[in-house]
């Protein structure tokens, strides 16, 4: 199917052969030239025509007369059936009035007879054997199909409608359909066929019947003997069976004392089971109150670092304020010393006076010394404790270290693996997760 398909709305007047021709049509065609399937009635292919006004309506119908044989075929009501026909036809006729420019009116068989020039005509590039290969209904018998012709020439609407139609029908090709007479004629011969082939049956059937009645005196009398040897083996099959008897009950004594072992083993087994199932739950308690041990021994070793920590940051910045402060001393007093150096070289008359501003400065600058060396053994002192802290918190961790290990172990085990669900258990029956 190419992308060059028009896009038509087909409508298939009630009848089993136009419905397969008109679904396989759309098939072809492809779901971009029309909806799903054609149109169920004349209201639905209004409506698809007036949703898109480039679309092209092909109308498909087949003799009246085939639709009145199926409802006599299928015991229907010949007179609604008819109603029926005639009232979809004028309904599709005035469609195809207001559309008649772009409407196409197709007889069923003649389509799918000349399919190549049907599909050519409405532009359908596809292959025409597919719609040519759609097999027919049964052909309706002649009697069927002279009572439905004079029930049609008998209705005056059916007849008018099924005459308009015909009239608006497109003509693919000048090859006349077989007459209806020749129609009977064909279906006489297929029906005498038929008889000759019955009594050819019938014959061989009694041929057969004469040959069976021979071989069934001679299977009889081979029943005869086999039956004689049948008595034969029931005779030991009666025996064998009484040693099965034999043989079931002794098996049957030997299976209740292996269940009765099998019961002391199992019992066995359930015990054991139980001390297991203890001795698991006691490792569970004796685990959960470890874990809180060590949670709790975690956030007592959490806050002394941080106290530490603390301390230790405040006696580093009181070192920094130390050493800034020495360092400021160091540098003025280089500075007074660059000046009574220069004070000596310029005047000697005034020796005396930087003498006792230099003794000043010395005993300032001893008591500087002094309270720096007091300041360095008390930040030596503050270092000591930090390491005796750190020292602690390294032992502490050690500890930590190996119940964490001692947990892992423990976790590792194969108690623990084989407790695995039960733990789960426990975890959701305390609310845990």
């Amino acid at each position: 199917m190419t992308n060059d398909s028009p896009r038509l709305v087909v409508h298939a007047l009630p009848g089993a052969q136009a419905r397969k021709i008109a679904t396989a049509l759309t098939g072809l065609i492809g779901p971009d030239g029309t909806e799903q399937g054609p149109a169920l009635s004349a209201q639905d292919a209004a409506r698809q025509l007036s949703a898109d006004p480039e679309a092209g309506l092909c109308l498909l119908y087949e003799d009246p007369v085939r639709a009145l044989c199926a409802a006599m075929s299928a015991q229907e009501d010949i007179a609604a059936v008819l109603q029926n026909w005639t009232a979809a036809t004028g309904q599709a006729l005035d469609l195809h009035r207001h559309n008649r420019k772009r409407s196409t009116i197709y007889e069923a068989a003649h389509l799918q007879r000349f399919a190549a020039a049907g599909l050519a005509r409405l532009g359908v590039e596809a292959d025409s054997r597919l719609l040519g290969d759609i097999p027919d209904t049964a052909p309706p018998s002649p009697l069927a199909y002279i009572m439905a012709q004079a029930i049609l020439a008998e209705d005056q609407d059916a007849r008018a409608a099924h005459d308009e139609l015909v009239a608006s029908t497109q003509t693919l090709s000048n090859e006349e359909d077989p007459a209806p007479a020749d129609l009977a004629l064909q279906a006489y011969a297929a029906l005498r066929d038929k008889q000759d082939t019955v009594e050819s049956l019938q014959r061989q059937a009694m041929d057969t019947s004469h040959d069976l009645g021979q071989q069934l005196a001679r299977k009889t009398a081979h029943v005869e003997l086999l039956l004689s040897h049948q008595a034969d083996i029931v005779a030991d099959m009666e025996e064998l069976r009484d040693g099965l008897q034999t043989s079931a009950l002794t098996a049957e004594q030997e299976a209740e004392q292996e269940k009765a072992g099998l019961q002391a083993q199992l019992q066995t087994a359930s015990d054991a089971h139980a001390q297991l199932m203890a001795q698991q739950a006691a490792m569970i308690a004796d685990m959960e109150e470890l874990q809180e041990k060590l949670e709790q021994n975690g956030r007592a070793a959490e806050q002394e670092k941080a106290g530490i920590r603390e301390k230790l940051d405040a006696a580093s910045a009181r070192n920094s304020l130390l050493a800034d402060q020495q360092a400021a001393m160091l540098s003025d007093m280089q500075k007074l010393e660059q000046e009574m150096d220069a004070r000596e070289v310029r005047a000697m008359g005034i020796q005396h006076s930087l003498r006792v501003q230099l003794k000043a400065v010395e005993e300032t600058g001893d008591r500087v010394l002094l309270e720096r060396d007091q300041r360095t053994a008390e930040l030596k002192a503050a270092l000591e404790t930090q390491a005796q802290t750190a020292a602690a918190l390294t032992r502490r961790d050690e500890d930590l270290t190996m119940a964490r290990r001692e947990i892992d172990r423990i976790m590792g085990s194969r108690s623990m693996r084989l407790t695995g669900s039960l733990r789960k258990i426990a975890g959701l029956l305390r609310g845990r997760r």
